[in-house]
């Protein structure tokens, strides 16, 4: 079962950054949600490309990236999003060095991820992206604290 556009309708508003996750694995995503809720931005999530393209329909300020989805791989996606100057990270089980050579400089990230490597890699892309006066301050808090608790992961 795909898991269709999904967007938190109490978390809508103008003033938050939207951030599009295309993830195909219902617990990769549901962890991506867990995660990014603790943010002042608005998720939209997608499983595979049509309905990334269907979400792109709408402003995206940011976007995590699974590589292989159900219906093919996102580098096309990101390479629309690479034209838009929408920051993005890769976030993926493959191979990092099947990338190819026209996206190597974004950001992939190898699942298990921790989340505080995945708050640090969203604020380093956003300052990339020149998006840094919509980036929320408590992702600017999360990727500078180095946590003592036991991080959790992205599987």
């Amino acid at each position: 079962m795909e898991l269709q556009i999904w967007r938190r309708p109490q978390m809508a508003s103008q003033n938050r950054p939207m951030v599009l996750v295309v993830e195909d694995d219902a617990l990769v995503a549901i962890a991506m949600a867990s995660f990014l809720e603790a943010y002042d931005v608005e998720t939209c999530f997608a499983a595979s490309l049509a309905t990334a393209e269907m979400a792109l329909g709408e402003p995206v300020d940011f976007a995590f990236l699974d590589v292989n989805v159900v219906d093919g791989n996102t580098y096309q996606l990101a390479r629309r999003l690479s034209r838009e100057n929408v920051p993005f990270v890769f976030v993926s089980g493959s191979d990092p060095a099947r990338v190819p050579a026209d996206l190597r400089s974004a950001q992939f990230l190898a699942k298990p991820c921790p989340v505080s490597v995945i708050a640090k890699a969203m604020k380093t892309a956003w300052d990339k992206g020149n998006g840094a006066s919509r980036l929320p301050r408590s992702i600017l808090r999360s990727a500078n604290h180095r946590s003592v608790a036991r991080p959790r992961s992205i599987c």
